[in-house]
């Protein structure tokens, strides 16, 4: 008989223990996400103080002490002048070949505020690939994820830490399966800076199709995490069916010209209270431009740990879940 004590010191487990293991991980709910791992955070989503504490010190915004000189868009937008140059901007993203960045992430998950959760992430744009570690907190710190469009059957790569990585390995996901999208609201299929930009275009060209009272503001020389910023503010007074945000927020990087962070909220619950956080994504320390090659996009890469614990039988027991 196998014990568990004999499970750890083998050099090669037994694959049919490792497939039960996981097949009972999977039943558990074991596996959340892309993180593989949202079940060891807290049940009621509250983050680490200390953590909190530093991230909203980063995304606090301010006055710059001068005005900005960024004129790429006008001072009172309306929906077909922030629609224009958003498209301008979208096709400015597409010509970056790569660009590495620390993201930054909190969304409402049913009635659950997740995160912050940072992770260190590569994006390619030809072919879309994603890489992809977190970094904390400590409950999800070195998870990996990795996502090649036309690769691995349409799949992203993902792995646990510690233990679990011993005994489940690498494991083969559709991006929009309850199991993948477990603690998210947005699949790896959506990381990236054009999506900010995307988001601000589809929710400019619905509300001039729903001819929408939508109240826009811009908001120049802001420093957040100590460069200026010009925010673009999309207000819906009214909430009607199809509406998805109360407010949505896109902050733009004036010296990179590039979209650094979104911020949406929904609708009050009563007269007087705060709108409530939907999700927020910030790109800090972005740098474009590496070079980036299939290495940077593969499980084998020795500078990742996928490699640690995974079996080709392991990849394959939960593709269709």
């Amino acid at each position: 008989m196998t014990t568990l004590k004999g499970l750890w010191g083998l050099k090669s487990p037994d694959a049919r223990v490792r497939r039960a293991l996981l097949g009972l991980f999977l039943a558990a709910g074991a596996i959340g996400g892309t993180t593989l791992a949202y079940w060891l955070v807290a049940a009621d989503g509250e983050a680490d103080p200390s953590l909190m504490s530093s991230y909203r010190a980063l995304v606090t915004y301010e006055s710059a002490p001068k005005a900005s000189s960024h004129d790429a868009i006008p001072d009172t937008p309306t929906l077909e002048s922030a629609i224009a140059w958003a498209q301008t901007s979208l096709g400015h993203v597409r010509e970056i070949r790569d660009y590495t960045c620390t993201l930054i992430k909190r969304e409402r998950v049913g009635d659950r505020l997740i995160g912050p959760h940072y992770m260190t992430v590569k994006v390619r744009q030809q072919p879309y690939s994603v890489y992809l570690q977190y970094t904390a907190p400590q409950s999800v710190r070195n998870q990996e994820a990795i996502y090649v469009e036309g690769r691995n059957d349409g799949k992203l790569l993902a792995h646990p830490t510690g233990i679990r990585h011993r005994i489940v390995g690498t494991v083969a996901l559709k991006p929009t399966s309850a199991i993948a999208m477990r603690g998210n609201r947005h699949p790896i299929t959506e990381i990236g800076l054009a999506v900010l930009v995307e988001k601000l275009i589809v929710l400019g060209r619905r509300d001039l199709a729903e001819g929408s009272a939508a109240e826009l503001t811009t908001t120049r020389g802001v420093l957040m995490n100590d460069r200026p910023c010009t925010i673009i503010e999309v207000r819906h007074p009214q909430r009607t069916d199809g509406l998805e945000y109360h407010i949505a927020r896109i902050f733009i990087d004036e010296q990179m010209v590039l979209p650094v962070r979104f911020e949406a909220f929904g609708w009050p619950a009563a007269s007087g209270e705060k709108p409530p956080l939907l999700e927020e994504y910030t790109y800090v320390d972005l740098k474009l431009n590496n070079g980036y090659t299939d290495a940077d996009f593969d499980t084998a890469n020795p500078q990742y740990g996928f490699g640690r614990g995974t079996t080709p039988e392991i990849r394959t027991t939960a593709q269709n879940q």
